[in-house]
């Protein structure tokens, strides 16, 4: 609350109508996220390959004054909380992304924002974008091995796709 009081003044030849005014001023201190990296921006879903997980790590400011210490920074997908982290005294935390084996390959989009109770407003929603692969495997079941063909004929090949979880993706 900032007031401002005005006196009579006869030597301006000034009587006061409104002795003393006053305004509320709101002060904002938000977190910023000024720092987005990954170790990975593709990863497989398979633990049995690599790279199989993406540290993802955040540098949070608190407002402009400094870095932010004790910030909890969350991570989203479209629908759940993945993960959470608290940030160090120089603002940085780090969450490791590692999906689940039968997440759909494609890529995901997190969401991170920063809180921090008590001192500092959230910060606004970042996000990032890590690509979750699969494997495909095939076997061609005919024609078999060794068939020949000359250039002229036809030839329909069938197969079987699985991938690295053992489901069939054969059409």
């Amino acid at each position: 609350n900032i007031s401002c009081r005005i006196n009579d003044s006869a030597q301006f030849y000034y009587n006061t109508s409104v002795p003393v005014n006053s305004t509320i001023v709101v002060i904002h201190r938000p977190l910023r996220i000024v720092e987005i990296m990954k170790d990975y921006s593709v990863i497989y879903r398979n633990d049995s390959y690599t790279p199989n997980q993406s540290a993802i790590t955040v540098r949070v400011m608190d407002a402009d004054i400094g870095w932010a210490s004790g910030a909890y920074v969350w991570f989203y997908n479209a629908t759940d909380l993945i993960g959470n982290c608290t940030t160090d005294s120089g603002g940085y935390c780090t969450f490791t992304f590692n999906p689940e084996d039968t997440l759909t390959p494609q890529a995901y989009l997190i969401y991170i924002n920063a809180t921090k109770p008590g001192t500092n407003e959230p910060s606004d929603t970042n996000t990032t974008t890590v690509i979750v692969k699969g494997v495909l495997y095939m076997n061609i079941t005919s024609p078999e091995n060794g068939s020949s063909f000359i250039k002229s004929d036809f030839m329909q090949v069938y197969a079987l796709v699985w991938d690295e979880n053992g489901n069939n993706h054969t059409e």
